[in-house]
Parts: C-alpha cells; structure tokens; sequence
C-alpha cells in the first residue's frame, strides 16, 4: 500500500516527502529534521553567499522568517501599537531579543536593526528614560547612514525623533541642530517640487517660531508659499498653516511672548540652513510689516470662503484672526466692525457668541522673567509665588485701575507682572454684538523662585502650623461634640493670617502657561480670567 503525504513548506521552497522514500513516519520526520538543521547550519555558516537572500527574506516577512522567530512587519507594528497603549516595557524585552538575533545573524550595522533600534528607543522615550532613547536613536541613525549614505532621506524619521526627544529635555540648542540637519538631508536630496521638501521646511519654520527665530521662520514660510503657488495650490487649505506662519512671524516680532529689553535676545543665533542672504536680507527689509501679516490673514479669509460647502466655524475663526490682528496693532475701529460681523453671523447660525466673547480674552501678554537664584541656593528645589492682579478691560482691550490684590512673597514679583499687565491687550467683551467695558477681572500669575533662608524659614513655620492645626483637627473628630465648638475659635483665629484670597488661591489658583505648546501654532494666548467680588 502506497503511503500518501501531503506537500510541506521547508525553508522558502517545497518538498514532496514522498520522494524522501522513509521506511517510515518517523524517519520521515528525521529526515525532515535533518534539513532544517542542515539549511539552518548552510545559513549561519555561509553568511557571505546568503547575505542578499536573508536579508530580503526579513524585509519580507516570509516563513523562513517566521521559524527565526523574528517578527515580520505585522508585528513590528503591533510592537509599535504596544508602545503607545502603555505596555512600553513588554515590547522592549520583544525588541531587545528581536535585536540580538539579528546581530548574531548578521553584524551590528545590518540594515534591519534600524526598525527594532527605533521601536526600542520610542519604547524609552514612553518611559522618559531619555538618555537610553537617544542612544539606541543614535546607533539606529548610524546604522541607515551606513546602509543608505550620508544623505539619504530614510534616516530622517529617526533624526525628528532625536529632536523630539531633545526638545522634551529643554536641550533646544540639540534639538535645533537635529531640526538643520534633517532639513539639509531633505533640500539635498528632493527636487523643489518635492511634497516632502514642502513638510521639512514647514516643520524647521514652525520651530523657529517656537524659539522665537522669526525672520529665519517667515523666510521658510514664504519659500513654501511660493512652493504653492508654483503648484497651483495658492488658495487651497494646503496653503493656510504657511499663511499663518507668515502672518504669526510679524505679530511676535511686534508682541514677543515674553518680555525682553531688545528685539535681539527674543531671537536664536544659530545657522539657518537652506537660506541665502537675498533671503535674510528680504526679511530685514520688510522689518515688523502690517500689511503682509494683514494679507496673510486675509487670504485665509477668502480660502476659507471658497471652500464648497463652507466651513461656517472655519471661516468666522479666520475673520477672528483678522479682527485681532487689527485690535493689535490699534486698528480697533476695523477690529470692532470684524467682531460686530462674527457675533451676529454665530447668533444667525443659533451658535453661542459667549464662546468667543463671554469674556474678555488675552491675546497679548509679554510673560516676565522669573527671579535669578541665589548664588548659594536656601533649598533644592524652588518654591511656587502667586502675583494676583485686578482690573477692567476697557472696549480697546485694554487695562484700566489695575490693582494687586495677592503677591506672595511679597514684593518679590509684583512689580514685574504689573509692568507686563499695563501692555497687555485682550480681545474685548461683546453684548448685543457690541464692545463694552468688562469690570472686575483678574489674573494670576505664578512663578518659580528660591526662597531666601528667611523666607524658607518663614515656609517651614507656616508648614509647620498648619499640619499642627490638622492634627488638632484629626484628634477632636474623636472627642465629643463639645470640644470640636470649643476648638473652634482657634481654628478661625490660625487662619486669620491667610487672607481670604491667599485661601482661595491654594484652593485653585488659575495657572499661567509660560510657553505654546511645541507644535501648536494658535494666534489666541492662553489666559485664565476669572470673576472677582467688587470692592466694598
């Protein structure tokens, strides 16, 4: 009797068992085992006739792949879905095995290390341990530069992710550096109607606007303006964020965040690559400019406008933008009008026009800088002051009867935040779509500082007394109902020396973001206003 065996995958190819002629099923499965080790010993022995057949064997993912026990790209990507659903640690012990395996099949520069070393340093950035992310992102960049060349574009996903990482540090001078040299490797090696020299010099603009580089920023926001149309894509919405990086590059040369004695020190002095001096020179040239922010932001206006179907919400936040601008730089009559104009097209449109004028919003507020340390600093880490501000915000948006009503430490910080609060400007409060005077608001700014040995001293007193006052607390919810009333003059004479503002502000202070977020490019500051009792 003829015994019938069905075809079996051995290696990349087929096998018939039956030309095997085993005497029987076991020997068939020695025979079979014996190939497996005989290919698997051919593979490792002979690395240098085997190299191009094995490494295209990986990228594929074929069987011979899978019996290594090395993850095809299926799986790299749900290594990848781990990392970010927070089981970081799992997957790291998967790459690091993943690793290995491919260097003793081959050697520490072979090309499909640069997926596992990557994967493997976003598994540490996801568990902030930063130095080893910036290692194995290092030997994974180095690794595609041996592979590729010098040049080529497919180590740039490691390269942004370097600068992430050093850019979470607060290392913005490393992460500037990696930001160039990612954009260098594109301008060399795409053509100038490459889409993704447009992304590159996109994303090196929006950096330097967030360290405050804005002539270097507004050039490479107009090279992709002309990017676009040169590819007829002018007044399409692919054109908006290079729009409003122009038109943001002239409002924080005019309204720089943070308050500075001399426009030089709001700017980085780095090299900005891929810029010639016509370029540079250009931007001097049109030095703090009205009218390109204005046409900028205009032309958002009317691409907005032409989108079929519109964007109702779209395109009043691009006249938002506009009517700001104008309020800004004193124009408040055409900035009124633009406000008037969104208020009654969100009423026509049953929207709530308190979203974007219940409240006076800040749009400029030039952040003071905090208190220099001591040479010899009091403690090791800084303690947190509070400068509470009261005023009115007049139609203009702008302060009236500014008065301090909290700085703790006293002294220490007031006078810098109420120098910054006299040049604020805030969009103003709208009723029945028209402009009026908002009374009674406040502002709370917070700061880091190193307290002084008296001040620390003064800290650890009030520390001190208000965990005694809990204890106190803690022991009479035990005693009777009589002690707890007994007790309780004391309690209201220990908080006499908090003042009722001070209570409220431990309670929920409102915080001040110091810094946009690192890829958030929104025209409207963050601020935290909040409604105050009248004075008596």
């Amino acid at each position: 009797m003829t015994e019938v065996y069905s075809a079996e995958h051995v290696g990349d190819r087929q096998v018939n068992p039956g030309a095997l002629h085993p005497a029987s099923t076991r020997l068939r499965w020695i025979n079979l085992l014996s190939m497996l080790l005989l290919l698997w010993f051919l593979t490792t022995q002979s690395h240098a006739q085997n190299s191009a057949s094995f490494e295209s064997t990986i990228r594929e993912g074929n069987i011979l792949l899978r019996q290594l026990n090395l993850p095809d790209t299926g799986e790299f990507t749900f290594l990848e879905q781990q990392i970010y659903r927070g089981e970081a640690v799992n997957a790291q012990q998967q790459l690091e095995t993943i690793i290995t395996q491919i260097e003793t099949l081959h050697d520490r520069y072979d090309e499909n290390l640069i997926t596992p070393l990557t994967l493997l340093g976003d598994a540490y950035v996801a568990q902030n341990n930063f130095d080893q992310a910036l290692d194995y992102y290092d030997r994974a960049r180095h690794t595609a530069r041996v592979s590729y060349g010098l040049f080529d574009v497919r180590q740039l996903p490691v390269v942004y992710r370097e600068a992430d990482v050093f850019r979470k540090m607060g290392d913005l001078a490393s992460s500037g550096q990696r930001e160039e040299y990612a954009f260098e490797v594109m301008a060399k090696s795409a053509e100038a109607t490459d889409p993704q020299l447009l992304s590159a010099t996109m994303r090196l603009g929006k950096f330097y606007l967030e360290t405050f580089n804005y002539l270097s920023a507004r050039a490479l926001f107009n090279q992709a303006l002309a990017y676009h149309d040169n590819n007829d894509s002018g007044y399409s919405p692919e054109a908006i964020p290079a729009l409003h990086g122009v038109a943001l590059s002239h409002r924080l040369e005019r309204f720089p965040p943070i308050y500075i004695n001399s426009a030089e020190s709001s700017r980085l002095s780095g090299p900005s690559p891929g810029l010639n001096n016509r370029d540079l020179e250009g931007q001097y040239a049109t030095f703090n400019s009205f009218p390109k922010g204005e046409k900028a932001l205009q032309r958002i206006v009317e691409i907005r406008r032409r989108q079929d179907p519109q964007d109702l919400p779209a395109t009043l936040g691009a006249i938002l933008d506009l009517a700001d601008w104008h309020l800004l730089f004193g124009r408040e009559k055409t900035a009124h009008t633009l406000y008037t104009h969104v208020y009654e097209e969100m009423s026509a449109a049953e929207a709530d026009p308190g979203t974007f004028f219940g409240q006076p919003k800040l749009l400029h507020f030039p952040v003071p800088p905090n208190p220099r340390p001591p040479a010899e600093k009091a403690s090791s880490d800084p303690s947190t002051g509070i400068v509470t501000l009261g005023f009115n915000v007049t139609p203009g948006g702008r302060i009236r009867k500014l008065k301090t009503l909290e700085s703790r430490p006293p002294d220490l910080m007031e006078f810098r935040v109420r120098r910054s609060m006299r040049v604020a400007i805030f969009r103003p409060m709208l009723v029945d779509a028209e402009p009026i005077m908002a009374t009674d608001q406040s502002y709370t700014h917070e700061f880091a500082y190193f307290p002084t040995p008296a001040q620390a001293l003064a800290l650890d007193l009030l520390d001190a007394e208000n965990k005694a006052n809990e204890a106190m607390g803690d022991d009479d919810l035990t005693g009777e109902d009589n002690t707890q009333a007994d007790n309780q003059p004391a309690t209201e004479e220990v908080n006499q020396d908090v003042s009722p503002s001070t209570s409220e502000a431990l309670r929920s202070p409102d915080k001040l973001t110091t810094a946009p977020p690192a890829n958030d490019l929104e025209y409207d500051s963050t601020t935290n206003l909040s409604r105050t009792q009248p004075e008596e």
